[in-house]
């Protein structure tokens, strides 16, 4: 990774976030890199899925990395895996009549049923390298790869009186809370914030 040079006519807080803004070193990107993809080996070589379920899944990275925001020196990698066969979703902006006419009905394979597969799956290929934490399955750093936070979630459907609906993900961590990400919007704000253009 190449060196951080400071900037001679910008403040000291100022240069220390043009210096995180930077992108990562490719030596740093290949590490992150690896990491996601060896999340995303360990569950489609699993024999905890079946090819049904596996058909569903959708892995993918997301938050500073992925936006390209994340701080070169504390980089790390958050890797959403996502089904779509079942999901979350809010109904809040539709009137009754409106919900009634959703033809929604209670998953098959729940949430929790889903994440503890996940847990097994990530367990089998990393052993003791990953650990429960409160929001996501955390995989300890290599020299080969950075940490990665692997999170499992359901798609997220935000129901509008117009148009279709929004979709994110969502998950619920170990104290109950539901947590909703918009990956695709973060995503796309983060690169017009980086090009100047918000």
């Amino acid at each position: 990774m190449g060196a951080l040079f400071s900037h001679p006519n910008l403040s000291p807080l100022e240069d220390l976030c043009r210096k995180y803004s930077e992108p990562l070193g490719e030596s740093e990107e290949e590490r992150c890199e690896r990491a996601e993809r060896m999340i995303c080996n360990a569950i489609k070589s699993s024999n905890v899925f079946d090819g049904q379920k596996l058909s569903l899944i959708s892995i993918f990275a997301q938050g500073s990395y992925r936006n390209g925001t994340n701080i070169p020196q504390e980089s790390d990698v958050d890797v959403a895996i996502c089904y779509r066969g079942s999901y979350f979703f809010d109904t809040s902006q539709l009137s009754p009549l409106a919900t009634l006419s959703l033809d929604i009905s209670p998953a098959v394979y729940t949430y929790d049923q889903f994440k503890s597969d996940v847990t097994r799956a990530l367990h089998d290929s990393f052993g003791n390298e990953m650990k429960v934490g409160n929001k996501s399955l955390k995989i300890r750093p290599n020299s080969g790869r950075v940490s990665a936070d692997a999170v499992p979630s359901f798609e997220f459907k935000q129901f509008r009186a117009y148009g279709d609906p929004m979709i994110g993900t969502r998950f619920i961590d170990r104290n109950g809370s539901h947590i909703t990400n918009w990956p695709d919007h973060h995503y796309f704000f983060g690169v017009e914030k980086n090009k100047g253009h918000l």
